[in-house]
């Protein structure tokens, strides 16, 4: 009975000394495979879950997912970079997290329409960083309660090599209009 509570109670390592060969050795023995396979299966969660983190912080764009109420669930490094968020941000209200109004409406966009959203969003200052969010919602197993994904991808560099380029073809025509112009007359 204790060794049943235990495993109920979240307990890994549950050994049972019972050798009997009637039913309760045989429940014994049940016990205590369950608490094995449990602490297997516990195992290996944990290693799955270790790995989705690594590879959610090593990621390069900002992931954020949100409870159907709003708050952060999870946030990795390079959302908390782009948005300028504190590290504890999990389970704050995505509001408090990021104050940039665009971003709000996007996200209730995202919330009130099927299907992958999506939008571009410049936030000022001395960088002008850029960013292009995706969102789209992802229901629980049961269907009901919608979670909401959002990616953000920094694409300061992009707009950057954009204007460079604009700019180029702009001064390159100028430049060529005046000997244009000289070899014409």
């Amino acid at each position: 009975v204790k060794a049943a509570e235990e495993v109920a109670q979240g307990g890994r390592e549950v050994r049972i000394r019972i050798h009997r060969k009637d039913e309760i050795g045989e429940l014994a023995r049940i016990v205590e495979t369950m608490a094995e396979r449990r602490a297997s299966l516990l195992r290996e969660t944990e290693s799955q879950q270790n790995e989705l983190r690594a590879i959610l912080d090593h990621a390069t764009d900002g992931i954020i997912v949100l409870n159907p109420a709003g708050r952060v669930v999870l946030m990795n490094g390079a959302a908390r970079v782009i948005f300028y968020a504190p590290h504890d941000s999990t389970g704050r209200l995505f509001e408090e997290v990021n104050r940039n109004p665009r971003v709000q409406d996007f996200v209730n966009k995202v919330r009130e329409l099927p299907g992958i959203q999506q939008i571009d969003v410049s936030f000022g200052g001395e960088q002008n960083t850029a960013i292009r969010l995706r969102g789209g919602r992802i229901p629980d197993l049961d269907g009901r309660d919608e979670r909401i994904l959002l990616v953000a991808i920094d694409i300061s560099d992009l707009r950057r090599l954009e204007r460079a380029r604009i700019d180029f073809v702009a001064n390159a025509s100028h430049e060529l209009k005046t000997p244009l112009s000289a070899i014409l007359g």
